[in-house]
C-alpha cells in the first residue's frame, strides 16, 4: 500500500501531498536527502517500552483524539538519540492501518486488547 493510499484510508479524505522521506544513520545518507528528512543517530539509549500512545489527528474532516494501548507483547521500545526530535519507537508487532494502530500476535494475527480485563481478542477483517 502506498503512503497516499493509507492517509486517504485513514483520514477519510485526499491528502494534499506526500513527503519524500530521506534517511541518514550518523553521517552517512542511506538514501538522497528529501523533503522530510530521518536522522538516524549512530547511538541511541534504550529509554523503555511504550504502553499507550494519544495524538491528535483528522477523521472525516473532523479533528478528534485518538489512543492506542498496546497489547503487553506488541509494545515498542522508545529509543533516543542525544539530539532535538531523536526520540524512535521500535518494534515488530505493531503497524499503522486505515484505523490506526492495530497489534499483532506471534502469528501475524491483527489483535485488539482491552487494557481493563488485560484480554486481548483477534479482529477480523483484513489489515
Amino acid at each position: 500500500m502506498s503512503a497516499r493510499k493509507l492517509y486517504q484510508q485513514f483520514h477519510g479524505e485526499s491528502g494534499k501531498r506526500n513527503l519524500r522521506t530521506g534517511v541518514r544513520f550518523g553521517r552517512q545518507w542511506l538514501t538522497d536527502p528529501g523533503d522530510c528528512n530521518i536522522i538516524i543517530p549512530a547511538e541511541v539509549a534504550m529509554m523503555g517500552r511504550l504502553a499507550a500512545v494519544e495524538y491528535d489527528t483528522r477523521r472525516d474532516g473532523k479533528t478528534v483524539m485518538a489512543r492506542h494501548v498496546f497489547a503487553p507483547s506488541c509494545r515498542p521500545v522508545i529509543v533516543a538519540g542525544a539530539g532535538f526530535g531523536e526520540v524512535f519507537l521500535l518494534g515488530n508487532r505493531f503497524r499503522w492501518t486505515h484505523g490506526g494502530i492495530v497489534d499483532f500476535n506471534a502469528g501475524g494475527n491483527p489483535i485488539d486488547y482491552d487494557e481493563h480485563s488485560g484480554q486481548t481478542k483477534r479482529l477480523p477483517g483484513k489489515w
